[in-house]
């Protein structure tokens, strides 16, 4: 098992071993660094159509939902309600044409989850002749959203979903709980990342100038894969 704070020491100390205390940076430099570089690398693996690995994906437990006016204004209502999470979720990772929001569902893991669809096939969704009774969910303004069609009582009783998915900074996930109570994640949790991810990271670190090492450039490719930034960053 390895925790986020190992992996900070640990980028710390291979830098230590190539300068002065003085000239490593700030422990929260390199914070934003490994969580920013595990995202990259996701992304770039995602866009070799391979399939992301459990090792990265993060359970948000029991998540509450509550019940708001479809206009979400503070002061003013439009008279209808939708279904949304009461807390804010964690900024997940950016793929390719869609956010990492992995999977929607009713707290029992065995269920069949809900359709995420982006928010414009949201506001449409549901309307089909075969689709009435389906349960749609989409990421909008760091929330999920539900919706049904259906006259049924299912969505409208519902007051916990679980929520998987991959986010920019794992920590995030500690102010969810699972059903037991117990936080969704600690100080003491294993960082989602595969043991590939972490080795790469290592190269980066040690063969990476510090000026440049906490300035990672955009991607010249423009399709969020990364690919240039790490061979950049790997020279």
């Amino acid at each position: 098992m390895t925790t986020f704070d190992q992996l900070v020491l640990d980028a710390m100390s291979l830098k230590r071993g190539q300068m002065s205390d003085d000239d490593i940076g700030d422990k929260r430099q390199y914070e934003f660094w490994i969580n920013n570089t595990r995202a990259l690398l996701i992304r770039q693996d995602y866009a070799k159509n391979r399939t992301l690995s459990e090792n990265v994906i993060q359970d948000l437990g029991c998540v509450e939902i509550e019940t708001a006016d479809v206009s979400e204004c503070c002061d003013m209502t439009y008279g209808c309600s939708i279904k949304r999470t009461k807390l804010l979720l964690p900024k997940p990772v950016e793929l390719l044409q869609n956010d990492a929001i992995m999977r929607v569902a009713t707290i029992d893991k065995t269920s069949k989850a809900f359709s995420i669809v982006s928010y414009d096939q949201f506001i449409f969704s549901g309307n089909g002749r075969f689709n009435t009774n389906q349960i749609y969910a989409t990421f909008r303004n760091s929330r999920i959203f539900l919706k049904s069609n259906s006259n049924t009582l299912t969505l409208k009783a519902m007051k916990y979903i679980n929520i998987r998915g991959i986010f920019e900074d794992p920590r995030e996930a500690k102010k969810f709980t699972r059903c037991n109570g117990t936080p969704c994640y600690t100080n003491n949790s294993d960082y989602p990342i595969s043991n590939w991810m972490i080795e790469i990271i290592k190269k980066m670190i040690l063969d990476t100038d510090i000026k440049i090492m906490f300035t990672l450039p955009s991607d010249p490719s423009n399709d969020s894969s990364g690919q240039d930034i790490i061979q950049q960053q790997q020279k």
